[in-house]
């Protein structure tokens, strides 16, 4: 199963699902749990056996 997520690096007039504020000036996930999650997904993903995989 493959899957893709596209979401706007800014918010937009009427959307508010951009990484960053309108005007640019504020970032808004944490960035530092971010990374953490995606180093977790890589290392996991680079094991022999990824967890959950028989």
């Amino acid at each position: 199963m493959r899957s893709q997520h596209y979401t706007q690096i800014s918010d937009v007039e009427g959307e508010l699902n951009g990484l960053l504020t309108y005007d640019r000036r504020v970032i808004k996930p944490d960035v530092q749990r971010l990374a953490a999650a995606h180093e977790a997904l890589i290392d996991d993903a680079s094991r022999p056996t990824p967890a959950g995989c028989v």
